[in-house]
């Protein structure tokens, strides 16, 4: 019976005769393993049998001791570069020195580098059956005793070739088998002696250095597959890597634009590790040379690493290991291990090391490419939020985009507020299914069509229904759901339309109103036939409106609309409260990041009235980046805003206050800035808005050199604290706005 020909696994016993064709091969297989291993001091031996189609070798039988016979390649293409397929084409018995493995192997195979490899043919009478190899120590007595060995191997692969060919006479074929067999030879073998590898295993239990080993690679593995960051793999690497073989020091270094950079660290970091990031990696250096070539380099003393390096700065390490982190194509990185008294390297220790490092480099490819891909959608989705809300006097906002830590990419939730032709003011809050770029891309798409129906000047119900339509024809399986709502000013009437959406919440005087009575409607692009209805309701001055999306209940037991009426509840009323002051302490009050698995908007708006008056007054003032004349136009704008309004304040005092933000704004946000002065009942409220989320931090001293910029900047901020009533910093989807308060009576 052929080995390929179909047969019901649960049928016979002998799994000799399903897997070889006869129950005699297996046998013969094992004899000739634990004879080459016996006699050659091998590490690990396999027999390769050629498949039907003369394309590869396919192992049928391997055995030896760990780690070496975890990472013998199971298929060896035929035209390929291994010591086995040179054997195999020649005819002729081969031995080489580990660097036969190619790119073109299973990276898993490196770890070889650190023995020597023979292989023989096996053919007898015009059969080719393929190929005996054997992974062993370089012989200590050099070129002789290599060819000794391999005279040996040969006769050992003839012999085993005449046992085959009766067998293959008889018409039976007998390899290769679906998968190989492994064999565990637990006897004391070269250099598996826990005596030369201290600290691996017993010296009275043959075998246990090994599988010491193959405890810190499969746990290494299971770790990996849970690591979701750079810290994760990291963490992993000091825990199965740098403390088992004792290092002092773990250093990734990956390549990005030519250049050398520090992705990972553990251990006290010396200055030669410090000068490294940042450097080229074209330079005449170990990390650099790894890298080229992909191979890797230990030294066990300074003597010599002196010997290839000669100009190489002192790190303060005695002994070190270059690894390679190869990705799926390439090399990526290395991992530098620095170890603090000179050491050897056992082939045993090289070869999993090298294990480990296959597995850091695509765990660590995998975990980079994901965060490029949370960075690309982040910052897609951040250029698609608007940086600032409309300046509306009947209509005081605050909103805050909130990402969810625990999810790899950034959703689809986004927001607007913009004043009508008519002078009527649009809220838009929405959410797009999904995490990944293709939400974030969708989201831009959606937004823009919702704005642009809008300001065709549809209704809410008939801008869903045209969005839905939209999003039905675009190329995409993803859906969304809207909230938008069109507030009259004068009136307080407001028409709004849900498409699958949580109902806005409003409070007013006389307590919270619940959520606005509507049927949710389906949401874009499900029924894009489906019709949709406005419905309205009348504000009255000073009630507070919460729009949000469903991420509001992430990491809560409650859903998005009974959320909605705590936080609102929590509040309380008080009309004239900072309003980013109240949207803070409903984002404090929110599970933390690392809890949520789902990004949120929360959108409060607080109608002031069509009442005329001070809290109608506004003045707005816009500086473009990097202009020089910037901050004197700020000073400008607020001495002639309060001339203006007749107010009799000290304009020296909020001139101060605004150069201080404005030139904070202009230097450390890079950005446009915006500057807004509102008036209200009891003081004058000061925005500036611009498109860096990171908030400014007062402080008293500069702390070091290196933070010498920030803390001027932190020590500018104290005086601005002293001068107001209320000082804030909050973040708006794409920036933030710093606000201030100055009492007037």
């Amino acid at each position: 019976m052929s080995a390929t020909e179909p047969r019901d696994p649960r049928a016979g016993k002998s799994t000799g005769v399903y897997r070889y064709g006869n129950p005699a091969v297996p046998t013969l297989l094992h004899t000739a393993i634990s004879d080459s291993v016996d006699e050659l001091g091998g590490v690990v031996c396999s027999v390769y049998f050629v498949d039907e189609a003369y394309e590869e070798l396919r192992a049928a039988m391997i055995g030896g001791t760990s780690p070496a016979m975890h990472a013998m390649p199971e298929r060896i293409p035929l035209d390929g570069t291994y010591t086995s397929a040179q054997a195999f084409r020649t005819g002729q018995a081969v031995v080489t020195d580990g660097s036969y493995v190619q790119p073109e192997g299973d990276d898993l195979v490196a770890f070889l580098s650190s023995y020597c490899v023979g292989a023989a043919p096996i053919t007898q009478d015009g059969h080719r059956f393929g190929v005996l190899t054997v992974v062993m120590r370089p012989p200590a007595d050099g070129v002789p005793a290599q060819a000794r060995k391999l005279r040996w191997l040969g006769d050992r692969a003839g012999e085993l070739a005449r046992s085959l060919a009766p067998i293959a006479e008889q018409g039976i074929s007998f390899g290769p088998p679906p998968w190989p067999t492994v064999v565990p030879l637990h006897r004391r073998q070269p250099g598996l002696d826990a005596s030369e590898v201290p600290g691996w295993g017993l010296p009275d239990a043959p075998g246990s250095a090994g599988h010491t080993f193959m405890y810190q690679v499969f746990k290494l593995d299971g770790s990996l597959n849970r690591a979701v960051n750079r810290d994760d793999v990291t963490g992993t690497a000091q825990t199965h890597l740098m403390t088992p073989f004792d290092a002092q020091e773990m250093t990734f270094t990956r390549v990005e634009d030519g250049r050398l950079w520090i992705v990972g660290h553990s251990g006290r970091l010396s200055a030669t590790g410090r000068d490294l990031h940042g450097s080229s990696a074209r330079g005449r250096t170990p990390t650099a040379d790894v890298l080229r070539e992909g191979r890797p380099l230990f030294y066990s003393d300074r003597a010599e690493k002196k010997a290839d390096y000669p100009g190489s700065a002192d790190d303060g390490w005695e002994a070190w290991a270059y690894l390679p982190l190869k990705g799926s194509r390439s090399c990526i990185g290395v991992c530098c291990l620095g170890f603090g008294a000179p050491r050897p390297f056992a082939p045993e220790e090289r070869a999993v090391m090298m294990v480990m490092a296959g597995m850091l480099g695509a765990a660590l490819e995998r975990v980079c490419l994901g965060e490029n891909e949370h960075k690309l959608a982040h910052s897609l989705q951040k250029r698609l939020l608007p940086r600032t809300l409309s300046e509306l006097p009947e209509l005081v906002v605050a909103a805050r985009y909130l990402p969810a830590v625990s999810t790899s990419l950034s959703g689809g939730d986004w927001f607007d507020v913009i004043r009508l032709s008519d002078d009527r003011i649009a809220l838009i809050v929405g959410d797009v299914e999904g995490h990944s770029v293709e939400s974030a891309t969708v989201m831009g798409q959606v937004r823009a069509s919702v704005l642009a129906y809008i300001r065709e000047g549809h209704q809410p119900a008939a801008v869903m229904e045209r969005t839905s339509q939209l999003l039905a024809d675009m190329d995409t399986e993803l859906f969304a759901t809207c909230c938008a709502m069109f507030l009259d000013g004068t009136s307080g009437v407001a028409t709004y339309c849900l498409a699958g959406h949580p109902p806005p919440v409003a409070r007013g005087q006389e307590g919270l109103k619940g959520p606005l009575t509507s049927p949710p409607g389906v949401p874009l692009g499900v029924q894009p036939e489906t019709p949709y209805q406005d419905f309205e309701c009348t504000l009255d001055p000073g009630t507070l409106l919460f729009l949000y999306t469903d991420g509001l209940a992430s990491g809560s037991p409650f859903d998005a609309v009974t959320c909605a009426r705590l936080h609102l509840e929590s509040l309380g009323h008080d009309a004239t409260q900072n309003l980013e002051q109240r949207a803070d302490r409903m984002v404090e009050a929110l599970p933390p990041p690392e809890a949520r698995t789902d990004d949120a908007v929360v959108l409060l708006a607080r109608y002031e009235g069509p009442r005329l008056g001070a809290s109608r007054r506004l003045g707005r003032l816009d500086i473009q980046r990097h202009d020089l004349r910037g901050v004197a136009a700020a000073r400008r704008f607020v001495r002639s805003q309060l001339e203006a309004w007749d107010y009799d304040l000290p304009a020296d005092s909020l001139e101060l206050i605004v150069s201080e933000l404005a030139t904070n704004a202009l230097i450390h946000a890079d950005s446009d800035v915006q500057l807004r002065l509102r008036e209200f009942a009891d003081h004058i409220g000061l925005e500036v808005i611009d498109s860096d989320a990171a908030p400014p931090v007062p402080s008293f001293m500069v702390v070091s050199e290196e933070e010498g910029r920030d803390s001027e900047h932190g020590r500018g901020l104290v005086i601005v604290d002293a001068l107001v009533s209320a000082f804030g910093s909050s973040p708006n989807g794409r920036g933030k706005t710093v606000w201030v308060e100055v009492a007037t009576s």
